[in-house]
């Protein structure tokens, strides 16, 4: 088969093996592979900023210290978590990236962490990263004049073929804000609804090097550059293949309203133990190569 053949007959192969091997006809991964947001969703700049600090989370090490600090909204936040999150949320302006930017730098910040409720008295590393991050997010969210003029600027970013719009949007949102790094960009806005930018991460990057898509398992660009193209051929968005290959490497099946939690709790029981990472993606690239063997 030629390329394009090849890259349809993957993109099919994942969803099968994901839905029929891993969860074993339990569960359709359809509602996994839509984005959080929509573009256009989030009405304010408050919003996005809400967005952005959410991401910040995302970095690994250290967010448990992180949420419990300065709080969370998730769904599966403690009753604390989202006490100290509202808390936070008054201390920054509600979110206003103008008004964060006018009244607070890190040594006010960190001033007012000290007082009640926070009393925060020695800040670890993660935290101190994170406050750079509330910081130097309102700054450079406040150079939009609304919501709308920062889904503007980014949408033909993400209609690029190749990787030249995750590279410029990289190299943006990375050289402004402090602690997203060159992954975390990426991530932040293929959840706003940005679905032609995808993340390379662990798992993303060692299934397209195994799969001889990339050059190695270190080879972000190259794994844009290639899971951009599969998901063209295939007729679907780079977001949902970004979303599979994620969910094959990581099992994190996390809850969702539209899934039985029942299920959605074997899931992650039987597939989401880090450790195990790699077996399930060395499983995962055994299955496409005898599937796509067996129809050459």
């Amino acid at each position: 088969m030629n390329n394009s053949e090849y890259h349809r007959t993957l993109y099919r192969l994942t969803r099968h093996y994901i839905e029929n091997v891993m969860l074993e006809r339990k569960l359709s991964i359809t509602p996994y592979l839509q984005p959080n947001y929509k573009i256009g969703q989030f009405q304010t700049l408050n919003e996005i900023y809400d967005h952005l600090l959410n991401h910040a989370r995302n970095r690994g090490s250290g967010s448990g210290g992180v949420n419990n600090i300065f709080g969370e909204n998730g769904d599966t936040s403690t009753e604390k978590q989202k006490e100290r999150y509202q808390q936070v949320r008054e201390l920054l302006c509600d979110f206003d990236p103008r008004a964060i930017a006018a009244q607070w730098d890190i040594y006010k910040l960190f001033a007012a962490l000290q007082k009640r409720p926070f009393q925060l008295r020695e800040p670890t590393v993660p935290c101190y990263s994170f406050c750079r991050t509330i910081i130097s997010g309102a700054q450079y969210l406040r150079k939009f004049d609304t919501a709308k003029a920062f889904y503007d600027h980014f949408e033909p970013l993400g209609t690029k073929l190749g990787d030249e719009g995750e590279k410029r949007a990289q190299q943006e949102l990375s050289w402004a804000i402090s602690g997203y790094g060159s992954a975390l960009p990426l991530d932040f806005l293929k959840e706003l609804g940005f679905t032609n930018f995808v993340k390379p991460d662990v798992h993303t990057m060692d299934i397209c090097h195994r799969l001889d898509l990339a050059r190695s398992n270190t080879d972000g660009q190259g794994t844009i550059k290639a899971m951009k193209q599969i998901a063209l051929d295939a007729g679907e968005t780079p977001y949902s293949l970004d979303r599979m290959f994620w969910l094959v490497g990581s099992g994190n099946f996390w809850d969702l309203p539209e899934v039985p939690v029942e299920i959605t709790t074997w899931a992650r029981q039987k597939h989401n133990q880090k450790r195990s990472a790699p077996e399930r993606r060395t499983k995962f690239i055994a299955f496409i190569q005898q599937e796509t063997m067996t129809l050459e």
